[in-house]
């Protein structure tokens, strides 16, 4: 689990590099400059992850409860896809 998760952080801190240097050179290049981009790009995907997981549990009774496997498979992938989103728009791309 902790490789999965250092993944998806780093996905998340990745994403939110190329928001800031596209949307916000400024801040960018503060934090650069600053020697603080690693750290808040590192806290971003840590938040990211924390929230998707959040809303992937709030989730995951509905998805206990289907008794067609592959219909829970189906809704388990469309739950992680959907924490996902949510995590990037309320999280990694936003100020």
């Amino acid at each position: 689990m902790m490789k999965e998760a250092m993944r998806i952080e780093s996905k998340f801190a990745t994403r939110r590099k190329g928001y800031l240097a596209q949307s916000h050179p400024a801040l960018y290049a503060e934090l650069e400059k600053t020697g603080q981009l690693n750290q808040h790009l590192d806290e971003i995907g840590r938040q990211a992850r924390q929230m998707m997981e959040r809303i992937f549990e709030e989730k995951k009774p509905e998805i206990e409860a289907i008794k067609d496997a592959e219909e829970g498979e189906i809704k388990e992938t469309q739950a992680w896809l959907m924490a996902e989103e949510i995590a990037l728009h309320e999280v990694v791309l936003t100020l």
